[in-house]
């Protein structure tokens, strides 16, 4: 796509000197339940709920594609010409949140929307830490979102910088997953994206700690993939550097080859790696 330029911040605007969200619409196929869900939650912003219509199916087949403002198609882009870099499907989208509201937030999508919490974690990079839940559409577990919030007793880090960078919480990336990694990172690289690094200690004992059947060793370690494992298979992700003009969304590519899980042996180095791109940005 092609960045037309757009006010970014309300600040931007003539005339405007504050700007808030008015409401968030949410397609659900049970209106009533999910009303009486509602009431039973708090929640900083109105929420608009609207049953999805049977025929039109999603938000997206019923009005349309849509495009943030200020964005325009790239002519060509859908036309089958430029070899794809293999990425089907959204894996999850992160979101980092205020201190203090994860436990509310996280209690919302559950009561109000039928989400289910499947995973949470402490995470602690130096002396900075962060808490983060996952939560997950019960019905079809087709919607996966990370919530993360800064550790107030602990040193400002990432997450308040993008708070601070944001003006509020937001999300702070995407994860987008495909069945073979390598090739997705080495495409985009290709086409100039830039990937985080991952000190190359990660991989000395790499093999002994984790069997790797389809990615060699060699090529891990070139495209700087992390891997972990569950009970259902492999996982190897990696994080972009963030492209976005306040140094706020950044992009993951993730493949599983049967791991139902959140690369919990991964999670501490990758937020390592955006400590350091993000200190180095900080050093320029």
């Amino acid at each position: 796509m092609t960045e037309l330029p757009a006010p970014a911040l309300a600040s931007d605007l003539p005339g405007v000197t504050d700007l808030t969200v008015d409401h968030v619409e949410f397609y659900v196929e049970n209106l009533d339940a999910a009303a009486r869900g509602r009431g039973a939650a708090r929640h900083g912003r109105r929420q608009r709920l609207r049953r999805r219509d049977a025929h039109a199916g999603s938000a997206g087949a019923r009005c349309g594609p849509r495009l943030p403002a200020g964005f325009v198609p790239v002519p060509g882009a859908g036309d089958g010409s430029t070899e794809g870099v293999g990425l089907v499907e959204v894996d999850r989208v992160a979101v980092c949140l205020e201190a203090g509201d994860l436990d509310a937030t996280a209690l919302f999508y559950r009561r109000a929307l039928g989400f289910q919490e499947v995973f949470q974690e402490r995470i602690v990079v130096g002396d900075q830490a962060m808490e983060s839940k996952v939560v997950r559409s019960a019905v079809t577990g087709a919607v996966t979102l990370t919530l993360v919030e800064p550790d107030p007793r602990a040193k400002a880090g990432q997450i308040d910088e993008f708070l601070k960078s944001h003006h509020g919480p937001g999300v702070q990336h995407l994860a987008f997953s495909g069945d073979d990694a390598v090739r997705a990172v080495r495409t985009l690289a290709a086409r100039g994206v830039t990937f985080l690094k991952t000190p190359g200690t990660y991989y000395d004992l790499l093999g002994e700690r984790i069997g790797l059947r389809t990615h060699a060793l060699d090529e891990l370690r070139a495209t700087n993939l992390l891997v972990d494992e569950d009970h259902g298979g492999r996982l190897f992700q990696i994080f972009t550097a963030s492209a976005h003009p306040r140094d706020t969304l950044f992009h993951e590519v993730i493949e599983r080859q049967g791991a139902r899980t959140f690369g919990s042996a991964n999670i501490k180095a990758l937020y390592e790696a955006v400590e350091l791109e993000r200190t180095g940005r900080a050093g320029r």
